[in-house]
């Protein structure tokens, strides 16, 4: 309010000397004349534009940075490619045991061994390295490690495999390789009895758009409705976790990959990993998706229910899926489950060329549903050679309008060795009390920016703890 009483003040004042400048002569010697009142009220007039400018850049972005400023970045609006590149640095903190490092795709074809102190050998990937294309801004691969142990793979640019001659030769926005403890990989990216699936990766059956006639399919032919990066909203290497956060968008194209249409759906996925400790580790995700100016339906696949956020399995021997019934000896399509727990024997990677051997290695991962989940909890589809898919909104479908936000929150568990049924029940309480633990701390400081966040970093490094010796012993 003082801001534009000033702004008032100054406008008037110089709207009268304005007035005054007809009744006032120019004083002067010889042929330069100075109009001192003409002076003064362009200084006025200045001060008047100063302040304008100071008040709305001050109080007219409020609403729409809102969202943006909790993951320091500006906003940016549906069409990104048009926009200058706002992408988050990547930053790392002192002592943190995580580095983000951006990986380039010139070695395609290559595997690249890499050994570390421990002499544990970790193979960048055991498949062919893909070709980096479009984007409307620098995307490329981001490799999260801890202490030189790589964790994951975030591949933002789309990748490409030639020698795949269908649709389902190209993919963007997905998660591959994510690895094991042991520096095993645990996904698969592009299997042949699935070309469509793509380590940790969403997607949906059956999408359609108001206004526009037909259903497009994410999942199984993603040529039609594409994942497109946008930008980086953070790349953080922090003292006790990583984090990583990106802005997709989701674009009509035509049979030649050229967009028709601006983005009609915004996904915001984070990822925050967590340090290993005691043959474990914990990863959060958490996606959200909005619509940006057309209403979406959203259906899973008929008898199956898949669509959503699913993990596809490495090739491996000896499955076992675990719920919380116990272990499941058949599939389970349409399951309404809270967790999944799907342990295998993976193939670790030979330590050097010379080395034909390869080992198997006993590894699993726990995928999690959140209590705040909409429809908690989901159906699922569980497949004992290697996925399990979250199908949320399931078979039923859901509408969800213009600027309407649905948010999936899931938590997965790495672990080295198997886990016995109880330890995994105790694991999965032990999640679900955090987050109603976070959830009561955030209502409770509603008014305070940083209220609870030293009380939500107890909670969660005790819940940790928890789930780190819940393991079965031996």
């Amino acid at each position: 309010m003082c801001c534009t009483r000033v702004v008032l003040q100054n406008a008037l004042i110089a709207k009268a000397e304005l007035g005054l400048m007809t009744r006032v002569r120019p004083l002067g010697c010889g042929r330069i004349r100075v109009a001192w009142p003409h002076v003064l009220s362009c200084c006025r007039m200045g001060m008047v534009i100063i302040f304008a400018i100071c008040g709305w850049v001050r109080f007219g972005y409020n609403e729409s940075t809102l969202y943006a400023a909790e993951l320091k970045t500006p906003e940016r609006p549906n069409a990104a490619e048009e926009q200058p590149n706002t992408d988050a640095e990547i930053v790392s903190y002192d002592h943190s045991p995580f580095q983000l490092k951006m990986l380039t795709d010139s070695n395609a074809g290559e595997k690249t061994p890499r050994s570390f102190e421990n002499n544990e050998v970790l193979d960048s990937d055991h498949q062919k390295s893909m070709t980096c294309t479009e984007g409307p801004t620098a995307a490329g691969r981001l490799e999260i490690c801890e202490r030189g142990k790589p964790v994951l793979v975030y591949n933002a640019s789309e990748q490409i495999r030639d020698e795949i001659t269908d649709s389902r030769n190209r993919r963007a926005c997905y998660v591959h390789p994510l690895y094991g403890l042991q520096g095993e990989v645990l996904t698969d990216d592009f299997p042949k009895d699935h070309y469509h699936h793509h380590g940790l990766f969403w997607g949906w059956m059956h999408v359609a758009f108001e206004g526009i006639d037909g259903e497009f399919d994410n999942w199984t032919h993603p040529e039609t409705l594409r994942f497109v990066h946008h930008r980086w909203l953070r790349r953080e290497a922090a003292a006790d976790q990583a984090i990583l956060a990106v802005e997709n968008g989701w674009y009509l194209t035509d049979s030649k990959g050229q967009r028709t249409s601006d983005s009609l759906m915004r996904e915001r996925i984070t990822l925050t990993v967590h340090p290993e400790q005691d043959n474990l580790r914990l990863i959060d995700f958490s996606g959200e998706w909005t619509p940006t100016t057309r209403a979406v339906t959203l259906r899973g696949a008929e008898g199956k229910s898949y669509g959503g956020v699913n993990i596809r399995f490495a090739p491996h021997q000896d499955s076992v899926i675990t719920v919380a019934d116990g272990v499941t000896s058949e599939d389970l399509p349409i399951a309404r489950l809270t967790w999944a727990d799907f342990t295998a024997k993976f193939v670790m990677p030979s330590q050097t060329k010379a080395e034909s051997t390869e080992s198997m290695l006993e590894s699993g991962i726990v995928l999690m549903i959140s209590p705040n989940h909409p429809d908690y909890p989901p159906t699922w589809l569980t497949r004992h050679y290697g996925v399990l898919c979250i199908g949320w909104p399931g078979v039923d479908g859901q509408t969800f309008k213009p600027g309407e936000t649905f948010k999936l929150d899931y938590r997965i568990l790495i672990h080295k060795k198997p886990l016995s049924v109880e330890a995994l029940r105790e694991i999965y309480a032990n999640y679900v009390s955090e987050i109603k633990s976070k959830t009561k701390v955030v209502d409770s400081n509603d008014n305070n920016d940083h209220g609870g966040n030293g009380d939500k970093s107890k909670a969660e490094q005790k819940t940790i703890s928890m789930v780190y010796h819940a393991q079965r012993d031996g």
